[in-house]
């Protein structure tokens, strides 16, 4: 798709930089719900990337998921973990979460209406999490707020 094209060495520096505001929240948009508004602090933030540090980024999570998947490094730590999942993710399919099934120090919080950044979408879901894991006591049973 469009990462790919962007991965090219010169074609893709070309459109990193002549590509205007509407096309980076265009790219962006997969990173909220559908229809969700982009804030613009997501385009400001893809707007001070270089292309060298995208590609670069990219390649780098493609290589880190590829060697050990994230439930399997979630399960190796030592400490209690909440993984916040928005429903309207369009960047991590929904049945992703089944690996974290039967993992004791895990917590996944579904949060509906948010996309792939319920921080920015959903702040008050994401502050409620962290409340409660202050609150102590280790991994719990799934939970959708």
């Amino acid at each position: 798709g469009r990462e790919r094209v962007m991965k090219l060495p010169l074609l893709g520096q070309l459109l990193w930089a002549l590509a205007p505001v509407n096309q980076l929240r265009r790219g962006a948009s997969s990173g909220v719900a559908p229809g969700a508004p982009v804030p613009d602090v997501l385009v400001e933030d893809v707007r001070a990337t270089s292309h060298r540090a995208f590609v670069g980024s990219t390649r780098a999570v493609d290589a880190y998921l590829a060697t050990r998947s994230l439930y399997e490094r979630v399960a190796a730590l030592a400490i209690p973990v909440d993984v916040v999942f928005g429903l309207e993710d369009l960047r991590v399919a929904r049945p992703s979460l089944d690996g974290y099934e039967g993992i004791g120090n895990v917590t996944v919080t579904r949060v509906p209406g948010a996309g792939h950044s319920p921080p920015l979408e959903a702040p008050e879901a994401v502050v409620e999490v962290l409340r409660a894991a202050t609150r102590g006591g280790g991994a719990s049973a799934p939970r959708q707020l």
